[in-house]
């Protein structure tokens, strides 16, 4: 097998190769699962929404822990815009976490309403 073959085998390798579902930082997808979720049940209404409290890992807060987001890149690693927006919208595609979603702000619900992030039952 020449170095080709291997170098592409080695590229096509699930373990270092992943689907990327959302433009974010991997913390967040199982927030932004739960969001979406939430926001397809049937009567759902983001404007009723007066506070969010994320719970998780410490780790969650302190790489996600971003409320005034200013760029699209600070929005991928932001939880309060990750909330917002899918809550808001449905969507978590690259659209949602642009320059231009972050400049327009989130439709219907204000993204510092995600303020309080508990970390319990979890082992540093």
């Amino acid at each position: 097998m020449n170095f080709f073959a291997v170098a592409l085998a080695a590229c096509n390798d699930p373990t270092i190769d992943a689907y990327k579902p959302y433009p974010c930082g991997v913390v967040l997808n199982p927030v932004i699962e739960a969001c979406l979720a939430l926001q397809a049940r049937a009567g759902f209404d983001p404007a009723e929404i007066q506070s969010i409290k994320v719970t998780g890992h410490p780790l969650l807060r302190q790489r996600t822990d971003r409320p005034a987001v200013l760029t699209g890149r600070e929005s991928q690693v932001s939880a309060q815009h990750a909330v917002a927006i899918a809550l808001s919208t449905g969507r978590a595609g690259l659209e949602e976490f642009s320059d231009a979603a972050v400049q327009r702000g989130v439709p219907h619900l204000d993204a510092r309403r995600v303020t309080h992030f508990f970390s319990i039952g979890y082992l540093e």
